[in-house]
């Protein structure tokens, strides 16, 4: 299959409510660019790229139209369907400028998929998230339009919304305080300043808003700004203009900068580099908006494909901040809890990733925790239990003695283990056997007020019914 032609048309697209506003901008329609992208096998491919004015990001309508009628000559003759082989193609003709490639590669992979007569999101990672959850954007304007706004949205089934701010800080916080009063059940909010505040009102507004339950989203205009900003919120924090490229999600990552990025098809490139984006975020455990900086029904849709591609997959901090309980690994891996620490006021147990005598050194030397959660099979048994207990004592950590689960005889590994550790380093311990009716073994730890006690018998006390386990699985003499 090879490309025969490429067309572009201009579009404007009018604004339903009037006019959308954010920071100092405010637009009443938006200029689009559809392109269509011809092929001898009589197949045609869409595509869209809509800036969102040209101001907001380097890129402008008119641009995207230039850059086509640059790129278009370079294509003509290639196989639309190798949609990275024609990527590396256009990026030798024409460096950077991912927005106006972004609306051919959309129409790559339109045509691809016409070709084997399959939904691009089968193409970009399968049907993973059958009903793609909306947004609302609360356009800026006085609170209480703003407020009335969202009544409305609510009406609509609507539970996710982004209050528009970056004006006056004065006014922002009021934004926020009058549209959180009036949240429903389930609503989530973020406020986006799209870059548009400077670091000291930004620092006012955090503030002032300390322990409300909202995404602060890309307070200010560099990543260095908003990184600042970050480690004195205590909102979970939303990454959005800057997340430009695969190396500043890495960057990102590896500040801890964010506990959230927006993900813009048209600014990364593309469906083709917005794929490789998201798939990234997954295996970092990035929660993800998907969309585009505006378009029509042909941007939407591929949002859509790229969302529906996606699995479904920090907002407990704010919104709980000053409350007494202990926060108990929040997230999958080590450096997203030392991040979620820096940011909350409740003690930190660290659990699952405290798999070893490395990390418990790697979480004291970094303050990460108060207190650890000791698993025995975990950790490889009560040699080394043992040694990973006797440490704690000696560095003062607070301990919870347990397992992953068990029956009598795993929880009497557990009482022993408990009842060597001196008290004032015990936090407490779990009796599995309690959990359930069958019996594995007599003998087990006996409990009473909230309490448990090994049997005073030789090793673990406890003896196998074999009755209850039955045959051997195997055996060897």
């Amino acid at each position: 299959m090879k490309i025969t032609r490429i067309s572009t048309h201009k579009v404007d697209l009018p604004m339903k409510e009037g006019a959308y506003s954010w920071g100092g901008q405010s637009f009443a329609a938006f200029d689009t660019t559809v392109v269509i992208v011809e092929t001898d096998a009589g197949i045609t491919g869409v595509g869209e790229s809509c800036p969102l004015g040209p101001a907001y990001l380097p890129a402008y309508a008119q641009g995207v139209r230039s850059g086509i009628e640059t790129l278009a000559p370079a294509l003509i003759g290639a196989d639309p369907r190798q949609t990275d082989a024609i990527y590396a193609l256009m990026d030798r003709h024409l460096r950077g400028h991912p927005y106006i490639k972004s609306a051919l590669d959309m129409a790559f992979w339109d045509i691809l998929g016409k070709s084997v007569d399959l939904p691009c999101y089968m193409l970009l990672g399968g049907l993973l998230n059958p009903r793609v959850k909306l947004f609302k954007v609360l356009s800026r304007q006085d609170p209480d339009a703003m407020v009335a706004r969202l009544r409305e949205y609510q009406a609509q089934g609507f539970r996710k919304y982004q209050i528009k701010v970056g004006d006056d800080a004065n006014t922002d916080i009021e934004r926020i305080e009058a549209i959180l009063a009036a949240r429903a059940p389930g609503n989530i909010f973020a406020a986006d300043a799209n870059t548009t505040w400077a670091m000291h009102d930004a620092m006012r507004v955090v503030g002032a808003t300390k322990g409300m339950d909202y995404y602060l989203e890309q307070p200010c205009l560099t990543y260095e700004e908003c990184l600042s900003i970050r480690k004195h919120a205590t909102q979970p924090m939303i990454l959005d203009e800057c997340m430009d490229s695969i190396d500043m999600l890495i960057r990102g990552r590896n500040d801890s900068a964010m506990d959230q990025v927006n993900l813009k098809i048209n600014r990364l490139g593309g469906l083709t580099k917005a794929r490789q984006f998201r798939d990234l975020c997954v295996s970092f455990g990035i929660y993800m908006t998907i969309e585009d900086a505006w378009g029509g029904e042909i941007a939407t849709a591929a949002i859509a494909h790229l969302a529906h591609s996606t699995p479904e997959a920090m907002r407990v901090v704010g919104a709980t901040q000053g409350m007494d309980y202990y926060m108990e690994q929040p997230c999958l891996t080590y450096e997203e809890c030392l991040s979620i620490r820096r940011h909350c006021d409740q003690p930190m147990i660290l659990d699952e990733c405290m798999d070893s005598i490395g990390m418990l050194m790697r979480g004291r030397a970094d303050s990460a925790m108060d207190q650890v959660n000791v698993k025995i099979n975990r950790l490889g048994g009560l040699t080394k239990a043992r040694q990973f207990r006797d440490l704690c004592v000696e560095f003062g950590v607070y301990m919870t003695i347990e397992d992953a689960w068990g029956g009598e005889i795993a929880t009497a590994a557990i009482a022993h283990l408990a009842h060597s550790t001196p008290e004032a380093f015990h936090s407490q311990s779990s009796a599995f056997h309690e959990y359930t009716d069958l019996v594995i073994a007599d003998g087990g730890p006996e409990i009473s007020d909230g309490t448990m006690a090994a049997a005073n018998a030789p090793g673990l006390g406890v003896t196998p019914r074999m009755d209850v386990l039955g045959d051997a699985v195997f055996s060897t003499a």
